[in-house]
C-alpha cells in the first residue's frame, strides 16, 4: 500500500508539471522584465527594463497587462509563450510582439521575443511602407512580487485595452507639463499652448501626445504637440513615416485675427518676428499672410523638430496652387532662414525619422516636437 502511496504521489507531480503546475514556480504576480538586443547583456545600453508587467494565470491560459500593452498566451510546464497587443490607429488592439520564455523554477525567466519591423522603403516613389526583417531580442526576467490571481486580475482590468495607456499618459503629460519642457518653447516665449488635452492619440507605434488635429481644440494659432514612440522593443532606432494632410479651413482666416490671437497679454508673442520680412510692421505681415490665402487658399505653417538631432522641418500644406511657387514665397523663405529649417510643400506632406522606441517612455524617451505656427487650414497629423 506505502508503494502504491508513493507511486501515486509520483505521479500526481509529475502530472503538474507536464500540465504548467507549480514546480517551476508562479507566473500570477507583478513581473520585471528586461529585454535587450539578441546576444547582448542586459547591462547593454539599448536594454530596457519593463518593472510593472502584470501577469494572471488560470487553467494554463495567461493574460497580462503593462501600461498600454497587453498580454496573452499559454502556459505548458516551463515554457510561457506570449502575444503583446498595443493600440493601433484607432485604438483597437494590434499584435505588436510574440514572447517565447522559459521558467526557471527560482522565480526567474529568460527566452526570446521579436518585433515586426515595418520600415520606409526607399524604392518606392511615394516613401510606402513595407514589411523589413523582424527585431530579435533576448528577454530575462523576475518575478517582484507574487499575487493572488484576484489582485493581478485588477491590476490588469478587462480584456481589449480600454484605459490601458493611463501610466503612459501619467509618464508623458508630466514630462510635458511644464512650457520650457519644450524645444520651441521661445516660438512662445515659453508659453505652454497645447493643441489639445493629453489625450495621447495612437499613431504609428507611438502616440501623438496633444492629440492628433493641428491647429487643435484649444487655441487657433501657436500651438504645440509632441509626438513620443512608445514600442514593446529594446531602445533601438526605426524608422518612423510621418503624414500631415490638409484637412479644411480653420477657424480663423485673416492675417489680422492671426495676430491678434498671437497676444499674450500686452506683448506679442516672439515667434512673429520670424515672419516679418526685412523689420516690416505687424500690419505688413497680415497684409502678407492675406495674400498667400489669396494665392493658395486655405494653408497652414506646421514647425517639426527631431529634439535628439536638432533636425527642423518648415512644412506648409496649402489647399491649392503651386509647391514651388509657395516655397519662394518671401514670409516663407525668411521664416525657413530664421528658424534654419528644411521646408516642404503640398496638400499632403510626407517626412521620415528615425526614433528611438521602447516599453518605457521615460528610459528610452525621442520625441519630434510640433509648433502649429499660423494659418487658415486645420491639418491631420498621422
Amino acid at each position: 500500500m506505502r508503494k502504491h502511496a508513493m507511486a501515486l504521489a509520483v505521479s500526481v507531480l509529475v502530472g503538474l508539471s507536464g500540465c504548467g503546475g507549480s514546480d517551476y514556480g508562479p507566473v500570477t504576480g507583478r513581473w520585471s522584465l528586461t529585454l535587450q538586443p539578441s546576444g547582448q547583456a542586459a547591462t547593454h545600453p539599448d536594454a530596457v527594463t519593463v518593472e510593472r508587467v502584470y501577469l494572471n494565470e488560470t487553467n494554463g491560459a495567461v493574460n497580462g497587462r503593462s501600461d498600454a500593452f497587453t498580454f496573452t498566451g499559454r502556459r505548458n510546464g516551463n515554457q510561457l509563450e506570449l502575444t503583446v497587443f498595443s493600440p493601433d490607429a484607432s485604438g483597437l488592439a494590434a499584435e505588436h510582439s510574440y514572447l517565447k520564455l522559459s521558467l526557471l523554477g527560482d522565480g526567474t525567466v529568460r527566452g526570446v521575443g521579436y518585433t515586426p519591423q515595418p520600415q520606409v522603403s526607399p524604392s518606392t516613389e511615394s516613401g510606402g511602407v513595407e514589411n523589413a526583417p523582424r527585431l530579435d531580442y533576448d528577454v530575462s526576467g523576475r518575478l517582484a512580487t507574487p499575487l493572488s490571481s484576484g489582485e493581478a486580475g485588477a491590476f490588469i482590468g478587462p480584456h481589449g485595452l480600454g484605459g490601458a495607456a493611463s501610466d503612459i499618459v501619467h509618464t508623458v503629460c508630466s514630462i510635458f507639463s511644464a512650457a520650457e519642457s519644450f524645444a520651441m518653447g521661445y516660438l512662445t516665449g515659453n508659453l505652454y499652448r497645447p493643441m489639445g488635452g493629453c489625450i495621447l492619440a495612437p499613431s504609428g507605434g507611438g502616440y501623438y501626445v496633444f492629440g492628433r488635429d493641428a491647429a487643435g481644440s484649444l487655441l487657433p494659432v501657436w500651438t504645440q504637440n509632441v509626438y513620443v514612440p512608445v514600442e514593446w522593443a529594446p531602445c533601438t532606432e526605426r524608422t518612423y513615416k510621418f503624414k500631415f494632410s490638409y484637412k479644411g479651413q480653420a477657424l480663423l482666416t485673416s492675417g489680422v485675427e492671426f495676430i491678434a490671437n498671437s497676444k499674450h497679454g500686452p506683448n506679442y508673442l516672439p515667434g512673429l518676428d520670424l515672419l516679418k520680412v526685412g523689420g516690416k510692421s505687424l500690419t505688413d505681415l497680415a497684409v502678407e499672410l492675406d495674400d498667400l490665402r489669396r494665392k493658395y487658399g486655405n494653408y497652414a505653417l506646421l514647425v517639426a523638430k527631431h529634439t535628439r538631432t536638432g533636425f527642423v522641418g518648415l512644412y506648409v500644406i496649402r489647399e491649392r496652387g503651386s509647391s514651388d511657387d509657395f516655397k519662394n514665397e518671401a514670409v516663407i523663405k525668411t521664416l525657413a532662414g530664421n528658424l534654419h529649417a528644411t521646408v516642404k510643400v503640398g496638400k499632403e506632406i510626407t517626412d521620415d525619422f528615425r526614433l528611438r522606441r521602447g516599453p518605457a517612455p521615460k528610459v528610452c524617451l525621442d520625441q519630434v516636437e510640433f509648433s502649429y505656427l499660423i494659418g487658415s487650414a486645420d491639418v491631420t497629423l498621422d
